[in-house]
């Protein structure tokens, strides 16, 4: 219930502009399954890597044929499947393919959990839910702009990896 709770707080829901209501009884309704899904990112890991979690056009370069990650200030230890989740919304946020042709993309030459593909996607989403509705920051106008698209994404990825009834009322956010 932590997302209806986040986004029913004020301004929370302002998000969801004309749709309030419509996306109000879709958080009742899936809020719940949301936050079940998100509780292994919670658990003790069997599978680790070093993450990156902003990784987005503007923090990668390819130079060659080398990839090379820039901007580490969220550098941790966790399930790959995180990272994995936060750059495939982030390729769609961007007017990129769908976030699972990423993912499919990577199980060409890498093992993914689809129980934490879910937890990691409903963990996002429920981190761009605190964020999106906040006040601009001095300096990064367009940060809660960028955080609302990212929002949109990685829920709705999230619903689609759950099996949820599409969060139609995601079309009305502000972006």
């Amino acid at each position: 219930a932590g997302l209806v709770g986040l986004l029913t707080a004020a301004p929370g829901l302002a998000v969801a502009g004309e749709q309030r209501d419509v996306a109000l009884a879709w958080l009742r309704a899936n809020a719940p399954r949301l936050a079940y899904a998100e509780r292994p990112l919670l658990a003790g890991q069997r599978r680790t890597a070093l993450l990156h979690l902003d990784t987005r056009s503007d923090n990668i370069r390819l130079q060659g044929d080398l990839l090379r990650i820039f901007d580490w200030p969220f550098a941790c230890i966790g399930p790959p499947e995180l990272d994995l989740v936060a750059f495939a919304q982030s390729i769609e946020t961007e007017g990129g393919p769908a976030g699972e042709r990423t993912i499919a993309w990577y199980e060409e030459v890498s093992s993914v959990d689809r129980g934490m593909l879910a937890a990691a996607a409903s963990g996002i989403a429920g981190y761009f839910t605190d964020r999106s509705p906040k006040p601009d920051l001095p300096g990064l106008p367009r940060l809660r702009a960028a955080q609302r698209r990212q929002l949109t994404a990685s829920l709705a990825l999230a619903a689609r990896l759950l099996d949820l009834e599409s969060p139609t009322w995601l079309e009305s956010v502000a972006r």
